[in-house]
């Protein structure tokens, strides 16, 4: 027979001291494909019944793919371009024929291109929460002619376009570009006068 204390057998009081066995659950997996195993012990599973049929019947969600582009573009949009690009336009007409026209227009797309590359790049950046873009370096291609790829990139990622202090910057240097055509178109001498002042 087994030794008692105070009147209770040491052979149950060791086995009520023992551990509970363990048991694994699989969860899921992770983006690396590797399973997430949660453990338990047998009384926690006793007071979970049916955990292990519930999370196996259960179908696994397969995650989209991360896109940035989520924003359709509407025909009021392409007015507003339009609209923009009226003045520019009549001004870039107003031109004197010494200007050429291959490295005006080409230095515009390419400052187009730079700048829809670095809008697309910052909301990257701010979904990922990786190395950001300086607003400074966005509203200076603005500034020097991208102006109308920033509108587009904006309604196209949705971005930037809830910043109030942003937009007020933004639509201030559009507003600017309009009066400084506006100025060219009154006053031809103008123009005329920067453009000689810049090519001495």
């Amino acid at each position: 027979m087994s030794k008692t204390r105070g009147g209770q057998n040491l052979d149950q009081r060791a086995k009520k001291k023992a551990p509970l066995p363990e048991y694994y659950i699989v969860t899921g997996r992770s983006e690396a494909g590797l399973p997430k195993i949660i453990s338990q012990t047998v009384q926690q599973k006793q007071a979970r019944p049916g955990i292990e049929s519930a999370r196996s019947t259960t179908p696994s969600r397969s995650k989209k793919p991360y896109t940035i582009y989520k924003a359709k573009l509407n025909p009021l949009i392409f007015l507003v371009i339009v609209g923009y690009a009226i003045l520019p336009t009549l001004t870039a007409i107003k031109l004197p024929p010494t200007v050429d026209w291959r490295y005006l227009t080409s230095g515009l797309i390419l400052i187009w291109i730079v700048t829809w590359f670095l809008y697309a790049s910052d909301k990257m950046s701010a979904k990922t929460d990786s190395w950001r873009i300086s607003e400074n370096t966005l509203h200076l291609f603005e500034f020097i002619g991208g102006w109308p790829a920033a509108f587009l990139a904006q309604q196209r990622f949705r971005h930037k376009t809830r910043k109030t202090t942003y937009q007020i910057t933004f639509w201030t240097i559009g507003i600017l570009h309009q009066i400084t055509c506006i100025i060219f178109l009154t006053n031809p001498k103008a123009l005329t006068n920067i453009l000689s002042f810049t090519t001495k």
